[in-house]
Parts: structure tokens; C-alpha cells; sequence
């Protein structure tokens, strides 16, 4: 079960971590302002998708007759990035020390774009030849062009009062890793056309709701000069500490939802609305992190070290439109809708209903 909350998740988390390190002795020499820069533009579309899942797909139909008002159950969402946000334009981040080396091949991939292509990046400087000081290839994307965010739904109904939401990953580490991640999500859903006469609210729902959805991963590294393989020109020698290491992600997400809902009959609802999602992401590095060269493969020599090398913050505000179906069969209820925006995708929700 753990395997199935964590997966597709941990492939943004896993690959970010993996082109960070894999570019990290190149991301010194350009600068920390230039490798933040680089890394923004290469996470943005995940981090917006999961903004947007942390606090969207809201809908809930009302147990207006009282009974079993617990329902717990299993919900997973999934969006995918358009093809124009698979790549970047290196030419458009304004880097300050780096450019790509064929100005006409500048299109990068994002992590959520293809793992086939990349970009050689190369040092505006030049030595006396003309030749760049070093170069790199810019970081692939996972082969991905979506995640699926799985979790654990319960809803408590409170009669007229509307409903209480709550969605959870437990804390879990992800398989063949030391990263762990965990997510809280937690709402409220009330229906406007209760408090009015004329309307017929058993068989129609005005509902507005307000979500709030917060993710954390964090993963405590162990980067020694032993432990570390990347070449860099020497700029001094340092040993450490390198104890106090750490990977950390945080997405804050609040969404505002507005949803009419049409009971078909007893079974049976169709429902369309709207979602606004406004949330911040935040990627680091902390800690102390040694980068050395290798000479001739039989003795390293540390280069340089590097403090709390990523600090990438990144914020988005999305609408999307929702509408989907909702099957209520006495205790067990299932529910499917498709998501059109910035982000298009589906939501797929089973429940059962207790108490």
C-alpha cells in the first residue's frame, strides 16, 4: 500500500535530486543564482500540478438524511502538463555566467519532458582559444509528462452544516531510499440552496468549498569528499562538517471551490464547477556539500565547498473547470471527473460510508 502512495510521486522528488547532484560540480562553477534559476525552470510545471492537486477536485455530494455521515475511501488525481510546458528556452532565463552552446538549440527539457534530449550549456567565458571554460548538459526530464498524487480521503457529514474533508498520506518512506514524505489536506463543503424555500434542494446542489492541502518531503544526506565523484576547477580546500545535510520540499496549496450538482435520482448525480488554487512550492538544499576532483582516478583532492546550495521557491495561482459523475450505492460511493485547465486531467474517488 505504501508502494502505491509513494511511486509516482517519488519520480519528480528522486529525479530532481538525481540531476541536481549529477550537475552539481557545473552548478558550482555557474553560480548558485544561476543553477536556482536553472533548477526553477526545470521543476515548474510539477510544482504547479501539484499545487493545483493539493486543493483541487473538491465535490462532494450531501448525506442530507442523516445517516452514515463517516465515509472514508481512497482518492488519486492526475494531471498532465502541456507539450509547451515539456521544454524551456535556456535563451529566456537571462543566465548570467552560462548560454547554450548552439543559441538555435535551446530548448531544454523540464522534469516532466522527455529523458532522450538535452542541451550542451556552456561558460560565457572563454579562455585565450575562445574555447568555454567547462560545459554541461542540461538536466533530463523523467519520461513522465504527469504525476498521479494517491491519497486517503475521510468525510464527515454535519447535516445542513455542510461537510468536513480530510486527505492524508501517512508518513512513508519511499522503497530503496531514505526519502520520506507525507501530505495533509483538509476542507469544508456547504450547500448554498438549503437556506432557500424556493428551491428544490433534494435535487439540486449549490455548493462553494475551501480547501487547504500541504506536502513535506525531507531526506537526511550523508555527502562526504569520499562519497562524491564530479569535476571542478580548484578554488581552495575545506573539509566540513558535512553532518547536518538535508533534501527538503514543501507545497502549500489553498483552493476555492464552486460546484452545481444535479441528483439524477437516488443513485445518480452529475455535477460541473469551477476551482481557483493559489500555493507556494519550496525546494532546498541545506547544509554544508564538498566538491572535489578526481586526479587520474587514483587520489581526490577537495575542491570547494558549498552552503545550502538550492533555495528554489516558486508560486502559481490556477483556475480549472470540473465535472464528472457520482455513484452512491447505499454504503459505497465512487465518483470520477475530468479537470480542463492550465492542467488537464481526471479524478478517480471510491468511498465507503459507515456510522
Amino acid at each position: 500500500m505504501k508502494k502505491i502512495f509513494v511511486f509516482f510521486v517519488a519520480i519528480f522528488f528522486l529525479n530532481l535530486r538525481a540531476q541536481y547532484y549529477g550537475n552539481s560540480a557545473a552548478y558550482v562553477k555557474l553560480g548558485l543564482e544561476d543553477a536556482n534559476t536553472l533548477i526553477k525552470a526545470y521543476t515548474q510545471p510539477a510544482n504547479q500540478i501539484l499545487i493545483q492537486s493539493l486543493s483541487g477536485g473538491q465535490f462532494t455530494v450531501f448525506n442530507k438524511n442523516g445517516h452514515k455521515r463517516l465515509s472514508i475511501g481512497l482518492q488519486s488525481i492526475y494531471l498532465q502538463a502541456p507539450s509547451s510546458l515539456r521544454t524551456y528556452d535556456l535563451n529566456a532565463l537571462s543566465l548570467q555566467t552560462v548560454e547554450p552552446e548552439e543559441p538555435d538549440n535551446a530548448e531544454a527539457r523540464t522534469i516532466l519532458g522527455d529523458s532522450l534530449k538535452t542541451v550542451t550549456i556552456v561558460s560565457k567565458k572563454k579562455d585565450l582559444f575562445g574555447r568555454p571554460l567547462f560545459s554541461f548538459e542540461s538536466p533530463k526530464g523523467s519520461g513522465y509528462s504527469g504525476i498521479i498524487l494517491p491519497y486517503l480521503t475521510m468525510n464527515y457529514y454535519l447535516g445542513k452544516y455542510g461537510v468536513a474533508k480530510f486527505g492524508f498520506i501517512p508518513l512513508v518512506k519511499v522503497p530503496t531510499t531514505d526519502l520520506n514524505m507525507f501530505m495533509l489536506r483538509a476542507g469544508y463543503q456547504q450547500d448554498l440552496l438549503q437556506w432557500f424555500d424556493w428551491f428544490d434542494d433534494e435535487k439540486y446542489d449549490l455548493s462553494v468549498s475551501l480547501t487547504y492541502g500541504y506536502f513535506h518531503g525531507y531526506e537526511h544526506l550523508n555527502v562526504t569528499p569520499e562519497g562524491v565523484h564530479v569535476n571542478v576547477s580548484m578554488t581552495g580546500s575545506h573539509t566540513g562538517p558535512y553532518d547536518n545535510q538535508k533534501f527538503l520540499l514543501d507545497f502549500h496549496s489553498v483552493g476555492l471551490g464552486t460546484h452545481f450538482g444535479w441528483h439524477a435520482n437516488e443513485i445518480l448525480t452529475l455535477y460541473a464547477g469551477t476551482n481557483l488554487s493559489v500555493g507556494s512550492a519550496l525546494l532546498q538544499l541545506k547544509g554544508r556539500y564538498p566538491v572535489y576532483e578526481s586526479a587520474g582516478g587514483l587520489i581526490s583532492v577537495v575542491a570547494t565547498d558549498i552552503d545550502d546550495p538550492l533555495n528554489v521557491q516558486a508560486s502559481a495561482v490556477l483556475f480549472s473547470f470540473e465535472g464528472g459523475v457520482y455513484f452512491n450505492w447505499n454504503s459505497v460511493d465512487l465518483r470520477f471527473d475530468l479537470h480542463l485547465g492550465k492542467f488537464a486531467g481526471g479524478q478517480l474517488s471510491v468511498g465507503y460510508k459507515f456510522l
